[in-house]
């Protein structure tokens, strides 16, 4: 994604909020971060591709995956991972049925995961194919 800004005065303001929420995901974490320009970076280009929801975006501190999406069969979940990578995203499917082999097992469901930088944008198109006319 590109980045744009309208000035200097309003990059220095995105620069101020990304420095807010980063003092916050510091806190949470418990230690700093050395690597505060990737986690800048990946806070403006979400703030920028979900305007208003800046603010709200938080990297997780363990990195862990996040889930965006529970579906009924692996099949699906392998779609939407199909999809979102297509669209440069990070995605895996994550399902308690041994490989799927066992398919009885996804009762629970089957998980859609994404890296934390990535949820966003993942669902920002999960929410336009949901919307896409059939």
């Amino acid at each position: 994604m590109r980045l744009a800004f309208d000035s200097a005065d309003d990059l220095a303001r995105a620069l101020r909020r990304a420095s807010d929420a980063h003092a916050q995901h510091e806190e949470q974490a418990g230690h700093p971060d050395p690597d505060w320009p990737s986690w800048y970076a990946h806070y403006l280009e979400q703030e920028q591709a979900t305007p208003g929801r800046g603010a709200a975006f938080r990297v997780r501190p363990d990195g862990a995956p996040v889930t965006v999406a529970v579906v009924t069969s692996r099949t699906e979940a392998e779609l939407i991972v199909g999809m979102l990578r297509s669209n440069g995203l990070r995605a895996a499917v994550s399902a308690d049925d041994a490989g799927g082999q066992e398919p009885q097992l996804q009762l629970q469901g089957v998980r859609v995961l994404v890296a934390p930088a990535d949820e966003a944008a993942a669902r920002q198109l999960l929410a336009e194919a949901e919307d896409a006319p059939s």
